[in-house]
């Protein structure tokens, strides 16, 4: 069994309270991983504890790993932004003891962050960062006259570009409604 600390941060309030948060990923015999975080108090009140977390077992790969300690640093108790934090330098602590792992961590890490640079854009369309073929442009058009949710890459198009191309695309046309219709045939409601 393998045991590293893989990240360590102290907070603290307006009351001067403080304390430490470390995170200890262990790899178990069974070539599972368990981490943990354990809350020490450093400057406290007389009968205050330290916060528990139940710690994450049976974990499989880096990536586990990696949802598990998102997941813990955005336990409310702990207070850590995981959206701030040097993900590169927790996988080299992982690499002490698993360098698969390691590397798995950090391409979930970095999968997490390309997802949130995505863009929805009107029509469902959720466009991520990439460059767009000729074909995919064409697909784009006719997807986005229909409406169904895509993903896409497209660097070459800012995402003002793209919406403007989806809202085109959302128009109808003034005579695109088939004869007997329903929403052409149909008065507004209340008129």
């Amino acid at each position: 069994m393998k045991k590293a600390k893989i990240y360590t941060f102290e907070n603290g309030n307006m009351a001067g309270h403080e304390w430490r948060w470390t995170f200890t990923l262990e790899h178990m015999p069974d070539a599972t991983f368990t981490l943990s975080a354990k809350q020490k108090l450093i400057n406290r009140d007389r009968g205050d504890e330290p916060f528990d977390i139940d710690p994450a077992s049976s974990l499989t790969d880096g990536a586990a790993i990696y949802e598990a300690f998102y997941e813990m640093l955005s336990d409310p108790f702990v207070d850590a932004d995981p959206e701030t934090l040097d993900y590169e330098e927790v996988a080299l602590e992982i690499s002490r003891i698993d360098l698969n792992a390691s590397k798995e961590f950090i391409a979930a890490a970095k999968l997490e962050e390309d997802e949130e640079e995505n863009e929805t854009l009107p029509g469902g369309l959720i466009v991520r960062s990439g460059r767009l073929t000729k074909r995919e442009e064409s697909e784009a058009y006719a997807i986005l006259a229909g409406g169904p949710k895509v993903m896409m890459r497209a660097r070459r198009y800012s995402p003002g570009q793209l919406a403007e191309l989806a809202a085109k695309a959302a128009q109808p046309e003034p005579d695109s409604a088939a004869p007997g219709d329903a929403s052409r045939d149909t008065p507004p409601a209340g008129g």
